[in-house]
């Protein structure tokens, strides 16, 4: 009788360690990183309602973190189509998605450059830095980060930068110096 008690008590504990271990949590701080995808050479074009091109990004390595809900990108670019004669493309060493928001953050040798329909081979406006958040939705980009802003005969320095794309305002925001370079005919 002691003995049938015992496996009966053993049964049962063996049921209940293993339906505990079965029903555990398993996201621990060793599996929250993973990644769940990567792509490579990936290529997405976003329209807008009418069948106009909004906008259009191209990395050759993508990586979703599912806990931060995040892709993180490798050498994105990143254009933008403002208005039907200019376009700015965007570029940097590394950059991040957020998964169900508009927002693209670029680090590590940000460009951000506008070129005009007429000229397309010629770049109208140069901004660089080190860090840039885009919005996609509203066609803005900040930066509380040192900027230079480069145009034909002129270089601008700042610290802090809020671009608005659509309106083709940018505002440069603390410790503006510029510097006019003349042409010599």
């Amino acid at each position: 009788m002691l003995l049938q008690g015992l496996l009966i008590l053993f049964i049962f504990l063996g049921l209940w360690y293993a339906c505990h271990r079965l029903t555990r949590s398993i996201v621990s701080a060793s599996v929250s990183n993973r990644p769940d995808y990567y792509a490579m050479d990936v290529f997405v074009q976003h329209f807008s309602d009418s069948g106009q091109l909004y906008d259009e990004l191209h990395t050759p390595f993508a990586q979703h973190n599912p806990v931060q809900n995040t892709t993180y990108l490798q050498k994105p670019i990143l254009r933008l189509f403002a208005s039907a004669d200019t376009t700015w493309q965007l570029s940097a060493n590394d950059g991040q998605i957020e998964d169900y928001r508009p927002i693209v953050t670029l680090w590590n040798n940000v460009f951000l450059i506008q070129t005009l329909a007429q000229q397309p081979r010629v770049a109208a406006t140069q901004v660089a830095t080190s860090y840039v958040v885009i919005n996609l939705s509203d066609k803005t980009a900040v930066t509380p980060k040192p900027v230079t802003f480069i145009q034909p005969n002129q270089i601008v320095h700042a610290i802090g930068m809020h671009a608005d794309f659509k309106t083709k305002i940018i505002h440069l925001q603390h410790q503006v110096r510029a510097q006019l370079q003349m042409n010599n005919p």
